[in-house]
């Protein structure tokens, strides 16, 4: 599902500092400017279509960069309330479905996003949201009417996702009453008052706005601690991630083919990483192997190709196998049993049919320093292990469809907790020792 996404910006900074207005999308965070962080989190997303940017008249002119975006940018000018500057964002969209999120919310993860996206397949609206930590009474003056309970009530946040012609409706028959849309802030909560199905999922204390001066020192301390989780990792640390049973991300350079694929030794692969590789990778999920090992196991090049003949030189398939100890060869188990079976030392080409659907990588003898690509360097990564030379990888694609290159693989790091380092690592470690 393809959505276009809203991002508000329109607001003064009034409560940023209470004797001068400060535009906060435009205040440095790191060695970026806030709306920076945002912008760039839906323009590398394959769910977003087209980004709106809504932000004061006399502050669209320092957006204009964006429009070097692949995706269609357009910038609208806000108006003197939310309300006013969503109705102008809504005018410009064009799918079905609509994201709207605050600029000053920089700390998003694709998560959160799924999950708005699954939610508004069946529902009109849907918001994250995060347990209040609040004792809320409700009253009229100073007498108490009614105290909910705190398991009750949820602080709601951005981003959410509506049914854009919905929204748009809602919006349009209140605008004419001015006390009545003053008092219905969130759109979520216009959707609910008007009979639509509202869904409310997983937010995070990380998903807060930047609104007081205190917040940019938050948010500082937050990007310091997400630039040293996407620090490529060393040797010694790859290796005790294998310890723990764990794949990394192993990236190669961006002049080359600048992507990502999950690897780990086949010895230690289990049927649950193999189902991983299917269900979150999406790639190839491919044997790397030394040719003393493809050679006892008569495993060769599809129709006798030539290794030159490919491009870059790649290695590419031998012919695809199944162990023959397996049903049909292409479930995660079987998938997994015969990348054991190719493990295993005792194992002969008798054990294996052909064709099928594991496919083995010969690696170029000589290892890195004969070509610098994924086979290699995961083969060189077994032995500095102590495993044998046989790796299992699986190249990382986007939901749409793409390659996933260095800032995707970032996020899916983030996602399921994986650590990420490069054939340029493993390089130097094997030159410098």
């Amino acid at each position: 599902m393809k959505m276009d996404v809203i991002l508000l910006g329109a607001g003064v900074g009034r409560r940023y500092d209470s004797h001068n207005i400060t535009y906060k999308p435009l205040l440095s965070l790191g060695d970026k400017k806030i709306w920076e962080y945002t912008f760039e989190f839906f323009e590398r997303n394959s769910y977003i279509d087209k980004i709106i940017l809504v932000v004061p008249p006399e502050q669209m002119f320092a957006f204009e960069g964006a429009k070097k975006s692949k995706k269609e940018v357009i910038i609208v000018e806000g108006g003197d309330t939310r309300e006013i500057s969503l109705l102008n964002g809504l005018s410009k969209v064009s799918t079905d479905k609509v994201i709207v999120h605050d600029l000053v919310r920089p700390f998003l993860k694709n998560k959160f996003l799924k999950n708005l996206i699954e939610g508004i397949k069946n529902f009109d609206s849907v918001s994250t949201a995060i347990p209040s930590v609040s004792t809320i009474a409700i009253a009229k003056g100073n007498l108490v009417e009614d105290m909910p309970l705190r398991e009750n009530l949820f602080d709601l946040q951005t981003p959410q996702a509506f049914d854009t012609k919905k929204l748009i409706e809602v919006h349009k028959s209140l605008s004419s009453n001015k006390i009545q849309l003053e008092k219905h802030k969130d759109p979520s909560r216009l959707m609910y008052e008007a009979g639509y199905k509202t869904l409310l999922v997983e937010g995070s204390p990380d998903l807060f706005k930047i609104t007081y001066k205190k917040d940019i020192y938050l948010a500082e301390k937050m990007v310091s601690e997400i630039k040293n989780s996407q620090k490529l990792i060393e040797i010694s640390e790859i290796l005790e991630e294998f310890k723990k049973g764990k794949p990394i991300i192993l990236i190669d350079d961006e002049n080359r083919e600048n992507e990502g694929d999950l690897m780990i030794p086949a010895e230690i692969i289990t049927p649950e990483i193999v189902n991983f590789m299917m269900s979150n990778c999406k790639g190839l999920i491919c044997v790397p192997l030394t040719s003393d090992k493809a050679e006892k196991l008569n495993l060769r090049l599809i129709n006798n190709a030539k290794l030159s003949e490919y491009p870059k030189d790649t290695p590419f398939f031998t012919n695809m196998i199944d162990a023959k100890n397996t049903e049909s060869g292409v479930s995660s188990y079987d998938r997994y049993l015969t990348i054991k079976k190719i493990v295993n030392p005792s194992s002969k080409e008798e054990d294996f049919r052909v064709p099928g659907h594991t496919f083995p990588l010969i690696a170029r003898d000589g290892g890195l320093a004969t070509r610098q690509g994924h086979t290699e360097a995961s083969v060189d990564l077994c032995k500095l292990g102590g495993y044998k030379p046989i790796a299992v990888i699986c190249e990382i694609i986007k939901d749409d469809g793409e390659m996933a290159r260095l800032p995707d693989l970032c996020d899916f790091a983030e996602e399921f907790n994986l650590k990420i380092s490069s054939i340029e690592k493993i390089q130097e470690f094997l030159k410098n020792g």
